[in-house]
């Protein structure tokens, strides 16, 4: 009885994912939604900036009824996974949690109103860097 041995090369290929935004990559367009308007995303663009070893300053501005909003904040977390933070309005009447994840190329995530009794889920972001 004979026996063979038959070898296959078998060629192996990298599979890499999306690259994750790097400090350069700061700018990001997306879009937002209130629980309230569940299927209604409104347009929404951020900017990132490093302010430390995982630390970000975040502004966020959006327009609604014709009348354009800031809010400005921070988030922890390393780009291109979790991001964590909170944003306040203008006048600091209004204090939100940004909860995020980076998925396939984009950060989405929950947005909460923070209030003192604990805080409120108010609705859903996506945000895409480099993108407008």
């Amino acid at each position: 009885m004979m026996s063979f041995c038959v070898l296959c090369f078998i060629g192996f290929y990298p599979v890499t994912a999306p690259a994750a935004p790097s400090f350069q990559a700061s700018n990001f367009h997306g879009q937002y939604e209130w629980n309230g308007e569940k299927g209604t995303r409104k347009d929404v663009d951020a900017t990132f900036t490093a302010t430390g070893e995982n630390s970000w300053g975040i502004k966020i501005w959006f327009t609604l009824d014709k009348k354009t909003y800031t809010y400005e904040g921070f988030l922890k977390g390393q780009m291109g996974e979790k991001l964590a933070g909170e944003v306040q309005n203008e006048n600091k009447s209004g204090t939100y949690r940004l909860a995020m994840d980076y998925v396939k190329d984009h950060y989405e995530g929950m947005h909460f109103y923070l209030n003192e009794d604990g805080e409120e889920e108010t609705g859903l972001i996506w945000l895409y860097p480099n993108a407008k």
